[in-house]
């Protein structure tokens, strides 16, 4: 399943909803139906708590040695996408959003 991300401050983006929703409980909207909405009032809050899930990635999640992989190198053996990096499209619509005083909903793609 996927998840649509918009707002008039952004363009909209999909996410895959495991990932999002994971996101989504970071940022305080955890067990929200599969759509809902940071008012202009919450995004603070939501953009204070992803940004320090972002800084905090790597001390919670160290790898292996042999986990290592290049960042640039989407195709290396065990190549993934840190949800640190998975947050910066959310992290950057709730910043325009905040700047707008505006608001951002998710809801399923259909």
């Amino acid at each position: 399943m996927l998840i649509v991300f918009q707002s008039k401050a952004a363009s909209d983006f999909v996410m895959l909803a495991s990932h999002a929703h994971e996101l989504l409980q970071i940022a305080g909207k955890a067990g929200q139906a599969p759509e809902g909405v940071f008012t202009a009032e919450q995004i603070p809050a939501a953009l204070a708590a992803l940004d320090q899930y972002s800084r905090d990635f790597d001390q919670r999640h160290p790898l292996a040695p042999d986990e290592v992989v290049d960042d640039q190198d989407d195709e290396a053996p065990g190549a993934a996408v840190p949800m640190r990096h998975r947050a910066q499209p959310l992290m950057e619509m709730l910043r325009l959003a905040a700047e707008q005083n505006t608001f951002v909903t998710w809801c399923l793609q259909k």
